[in-house]
């Protein structure tokens, strides 16, 4: 981190026709002629807009070691990418001058459930009017003086904020978060008021990072990937926060004065080069891989992702919403689809926004897969053909303007529809997700065959791995301080992403002190969560999420704050959970698994914590559970449960 701190930017790089162009410029240009590009080390400031990779840029290799850009504009890409092939991008260090997340420290407890508090010094929203574009009603995390990992995600209820004369800020918060913070203690926001991908790259192929490190920030992905035709590739790859931006005195005396005056530490330093520092970003992007509607998942090997503001990761698929349904009176059904807006997902007054979300156009073959909001399977058959367009609609939210939707029709085999099921639902209704509706995903771009080997995740707001594809690997990796779930195979519907997990392999993973959060419910709060939608169902169209395979896995550290589970399994089926180690016990934390409407369980082989004295004696609890079988039966759970 202190390699390019300080060091003079170069607003250039010459060419190899004499020009001085920026880095980005140059990068393009030579791209274009050349399939090797080799930046000459350095300290960039960005230019005035991304590296913007086409299809005339392919199968090009990047070699960019020692070099680092720093772009002035904390919400805009560096590198984007559109219908590229085969690139590899070796070496890059990207950053951004400033950080743009809403980081305050507390500086005082006020009557009113009142705070406080003052920005980071060097940030970007230091002297803004209001912290509202910052600080949202939801996304809020906690950290302790000193300290980079979340105690967890919170809302904050009220976002009013007055600016104080002496450049400090009064901030009002919910009764719970003002009874948990404590003097000194770091609050940031996930979401700023912008926020765009530092590397972006939309229906591409082949694509590599390599040696590449993002000082990431809050409302920014390290790196998105959609609608791509294979899995990007990310060997050694870190994503972690910068050190204290470079200030000047004047700055660096006045946040003095706070410390003085109030007593904490606003963590503004003097480096060894007696440059003035400010304080320490505490957390970076958003999600650090968020990959959306791809053939395959992300590739990701030997890396480092901490400080995320949400997940380290985000394997999904975008979805439509079953429109209408026409039989062909041939054997055929054809079935009209709608892309959503974002007020159909989330419901809410003038969500009216470009935000939208689709399935990927089908191909002949690919899987069509149907389900309502509670989880039960309508379809999951071959397309017949390919998608075509079907007109549009105009939208009929009450809370949205009306606009054109698109629509898109796929042809199946009747026989392999629950007509009867899907007659029972207004196809017409535009409100959001969870108000019963019914979804169409294609399975074939859901970010199957992802794989994560040898990644150290830690100090993560939200979640570790958030995966909603299939045919994944989850192997050899470390997942410390993840507030929320360590890896979690579940489908968000009402985020408008979905794909049900299928074949997933857990195994030979270290998951320390995870799951912590305060939050509402237990299933969110678990190191490894398998969560479908058909709670209280058992029958076999409500158990979509299956095949799961969690083994010779190390617990170690499970938090029992909200639960004392290792593993939730909810809605699935064919479950195997072998020799992993559940740790020791300490009071509260002898259980090890919850199952609700879950079938074909093995376990066998696991080292379970000894019984705490005065407590059940089994490990496994539930409320409907069929078929748990294996070796630990009659210890871990009664026999023939």
């Amino acid at each position: 981190k202190e390699l390019f701190v300080g060091m003079p930017r170069k607003e250039t790089m010459r060419a190899a026709d004499g020009q001085e162009l920026d880095i980005y410029s140059y990068l393009v240009q030579t791209a274009t002629e050349n399939e090797v590009v080799i930046l000459t080390p350095g300290s960039y400031s960005g230019g005035s807009a991304a590296a913007k990779f086409l299809p005339e840029h392919s199968h090009t290799t990047v070699y960019g070691y020692g070099v680092y850009v720093e772009a002035s504009n904390p919400y805009r890409n560096h590198l984007r990418g559109e219908y590229a092939e085969d690139l590899t991008f070796k070496g890059l260090t990207f950053g951004y001058e400033q950080q743009s997340c809403g980081q305050v420290y507390v500086l005082k407890k006020l009557a009113g459930n009142k705070l406080q508090v003052v920005t980071g010094a060097g940030m970007v929203n230091e002297f803004a009017d209001s912290l509202e574009g910052y600080f949202r009603n939801f996304g809020v995390g906690i950290q302790r003086a000193g300290t980079f990992h979340a105690l967890g995600d919170f809302n904050i209820v009220s976002k009013s904020v007055v600016k104080n004369s002496d450049g400090t800020m009064t901030l009002t918060v919910g009764k719970d978060v003002h009874d948990l913070i404590e003097i000194g203690d770091v609050m940031t926001c996930l979401f700023p008021t912008e926020g765009s991908a530092t590397c972006s790259f939309e229906y591409c192929k082949d694509i590599a990072f390599k040696d590449i490190t993002v000082y990431g920030y809050s409302g920014s992905f390290a790196f998105y990937e959609g609608r791509s035709g294979s899995g990007t590739q990310y060997y050694r790859v870190y994503n972690t926060t910068k050190n204290g931006p470079i200030i000047d005195e004047e700055t660096y005396l006045r946040y003095t004065e706070y410390e003085d005056t109030y007593g904490v530490d606003l963590e503004i330093s003097i480096d060894g080069q007696k440059r003035y520092r400010g304080s320490l970003p505490h957390i970076g992007s958003i999600d650090v891989t968020n990959v959306s509607s791809c053939a395959q998942g992300a590739q990701v090997t030997s890396c480092l992702f901490e400080n995320a503001a949400d997940d380290c990761t985000n394997q999904n698929a975008g979805q439509a919403r079953l429109s209408e349904v026409i039989d062909n009176g041939d054997g055929t059904t054809t079935l009209v689809y709608k892309r959503l807006l974002s007020a159909y997902l989330f419901g809410v007054n003038g969500a009216n926004s470009s935000f939208t979300r689709c399935c990927e156009p089908f191909h002949e073959g690919e899987r069509v897969y149907i389900y309502n909001s509670k989880g039960q399977l309508f379809c999951d058959t071959p397309a017949l053909t390919d998608t075509v367009d079907y007109g549009y609609i105009m939208s009929t939210h009450p809370d949205v303007t009306p606009r054109k939707i698109d629509r898109f029709a796929v042809t199946v085999a009747t026989k392999d529809l629950n007509m009867e099921a899907i007659e029972g639902y207004d196809l017409t209704d535009d409100h959001h997700a969870p108000d019963q509706k019914v979804i169409v995903d294609n399975r074939d771009w859901s970010c199957n065959g992802f794989k994560f080997d040898n990644v150290l995740a830690q100090n993560t707001r939200s979640r570790g791995f958030l995966l909603k594809g299939s045919d994944g690997l989850v192997t050899n990796c470390t997942l410390r301080n993840i507030a929320k779930v360590a890896v979690a195979l579940v489908y968000e519907i009402q985020w408008g992403e979905s794909s049900v997990p299928e074949n997933v392999r857990i195994e030979k993973n270290l998951i320390e002190n995870t799951s912590y959060s305060p939050g509402v419910g237990t299933y969110h709060y678990v190191p490894i969560n398998i969560m479908g939608l058909g709670e209280g169902q058992l029958e076999d169209e409500y158990l979509l999420c299956n095949s799961i395979y969690i083994e010779s896995n190390v617990f170690v550290n499970r938090n029992d704050l909200q639960t004392p589970y290792a593993i939730y399994v909810q809605s699935a089926k064919d479950i195997f959970i072998r020799n992993n180690d559940f740790g020791c016990a300490e009071e509260g934390k002898f259980k090890v698994l919850w199952l609700n409407c879950v079938r074909n369980v093995e376990l066998s082989g696991n080292l379970y914590p000894p019984y705490s004295d005065g407590m059940p004696k089994y490990y496994v609890e539930g409320e409907k559970y069929v078929n748990i079988y294996g070796d630990d039966v009659g210890d871990a759970i009664p026999d023939n449960p």
